[in-house]
């Protein structure tokens, strides 16, 4: 069975926001950037990239994958849920020239904290202890990557996307001391990861996951290993604080 990440009932182009912006500004010859979003703009929707971001989540995971129901969408056109207060916002954008842009990429890590104690997603989709199933405990401090996202007709620009998206978000986590590390993807994605270089070990065997419309794995990514990886100067070098952006791409 095909996985419903695969699917595209529209076109990449048709779910990829394009906004009026001066993000490029003085950068005017880099084709991509990948900025730190405000959490309070993201649940607003009152800053342009902000809101492109949770549009394009909408446009992907209901009308392109159907990865999840229609009902999600809100009434400015994004996508939001209860984890996004907790979490940290990424998006990445592609230079469109004239003072346009489009959020081709997304990432958000959310984050379990004293003040937000609540179960991250994977708990509740894949641990249960008491039950002696997956034994393995999110603690505060841990995290789980979500909304992951890379879409570009151009490969090359969509395999740097996800670098930079990834690297971003990851930068975040081990500049913060966040850890560990969970996720909650497709086979097809736990796969591509790996190619990527993102070192990651499964943690609980393929679910139909019906809130997803799709099968998923549990994963955790080893940040230690990442760092060693990388080099800690080039995970720095990716930590972005708000409302900063990198360019790349050229």
């Amino acid at each position: 069975m095909m996985s419903s990440a695969a699917n595209r009932f529209i076109s990449n182009e048709q779910a990829i926001p394009v906004i009026e912006t001066d993000i490029f500004r003085g950068n005017s010859d880099m084709p991509l950037a990948i900025t730190r979003l405000n959490t309070e703009d993201v649940m607003s929707g009152g800053d342009p990239v902000a809101l492109a971001y949770t549009q394009l989540r909408a446009n992907v995971y209901i009308n392109q994958t159907g990865m999840i129901s229609p009902s999600n969408r809100q009434n400015d056109g994004g996508e939001r849920d209860s984890d996004d207060p907790r979490s940290v916002h990424f998006a990445s954008l592609e230079n469109r020239g004239d003072g346009r842009a489009a959020v081709v990429g997304a990432i958000r890590l959310i984050h379990k904290t004293d003040a937000s104690p609540e179960n991250l997603p994977i708990e509740d989709l894949f641990f249960d202890p008491d039950n002696g199933i997956n034994e393995i405990v999110a603690d505060t401090g841990s995290f789980e990557v979500s909304r992951y996202i890379s879409i570009n007709d151009n490969r090359r620009r969509a395999r740097l996307t996800k670098v930079a998206v990834i690297g971003a978000g990851l930068a975040h986590a081990v500049e913060s001391k966040w850890t560990p590390c969970f996720a909650v993807v497709e086979p097809c994605v736990e796969r591509d990861l790996s190619r990527t270089g993102v070192p990651i070990g499964r943690i609980a065997e393929p679910k139909l996951i019906e809130k997803y419309n799709d099968t998923n794995v549990a994963i955790e990514v080893y940040l230690d290993e990442y760092v060693r990886r990388l080099g800690k100067p080039a995970v720095s070098n990716m930590y972005l604080q708000e409302h900063g952006v990198r360019f790349y791409g050229k």
